[in-house]
């Protein structure tokens, strides 16, 4: 059963790109809900559409047709500044190779939402060591994303994701480069941060394992829905959480 609030909203979006050969139709009319608490499961053959309805629903890209609306907000009609400064307060990102910026320690890293948001610095260091330690990385404050191996750096990528308290979580192949083990952990983290901060998050994935703790399995071709499961062993059902 789905718990939680309307979070995010598509309305029949629709999203072309040009390209040489011929224009390509990459959303045809999706519709989708996504709710507070809940994680749903994007699922479907390269290129059929998922990263691009996630950057649609994240605002990161707008659709050419359709209405998208974030906490009752429509974004699709905002500008590229408003759409900036909603993702900065309310959504927080991972992504699967991690996209940390190389000349910055890990701590800096987590710490720059909260910068570019202006809160004072030294108050920002002290959210960013809280994060950091509560995701066993205290050992590696200081460390550059060179030094550090592909689990701390998705575990850096994820403390920088929830240092500002997001409503959402959108994940795109969070685990895509990991091996099992260290996947597998990153998966306990996602599911955990959903049960217990109410979190919503909306990953893209062709991980097994990790849609097996979904709440809903929407699965994608051609650039449209094809199928929406719900799973009644997800996070919020039977096992709430991976141990």
């Amino acid at each position: 059963m789905v718990k939680g609030k309307t979070i995010s909203k598509a309305i029949g979006i629709h999203k072309y790109y040009d390209s040489r050969s011929e224009p390509v139709h990459a959303l045809r009319g999706v519709d989708i809900e996504v709710f507070q608490g809940e994680i749903l499961a994007i699922v479907g053959p390269s290129g059929c559409g998922k990263t691009t309805l996630l950057n649609c629903l994240s605002g990161i890209d707008v659709p050419n047709e359709g209405k998208i609306f974030f906490n009752g907000l429509e974004i699709s009609s905002m500008n590229e500044k408003e759409r900036t400064k909603l993702r900065g307060r309310y959504m927080g990102f991972v992504f699967q190779f991690y996209n940390l910026v190389p000349s910055l320690t890990a701590v800096e890293n987590v710490e720059l939402p909260l910068l570019a948001r202006g809160m004072d610095p030294r108050t920002a260091r002290e959210k960013a060591r809280e994060i950091l330690k509560m995701l066993k990385l205290t050992h590696r404050l200081k460390a550059y994303p060179e030094e550090l191996s592909g689990g701390e750096q998705q575990r850096v990528a994820i403390a920088r994701a929830i240092v500002n308290d997001p409503m959402v979580i959108w994940a795109d192949e969070p685990t895509g480069a990991l091996d099992t083990e260290t996947g597998f952990e990153i998966i306990r983290l996602l599911v955990n941060l959903s049960k217990e901060n109410g979190t919503a998050v909306v990953v893209v994935t062709h991980d097994e394992r990790l849609t097996k703790y979904a709440d809903r399995i929407m699965y994608m071709d051609s650039g449209k829905i094809v199928r929406m499961e719900r799973n009644l062993q997800g996070s919020w059902a039977g096992d709430r959480g991976i141990r």
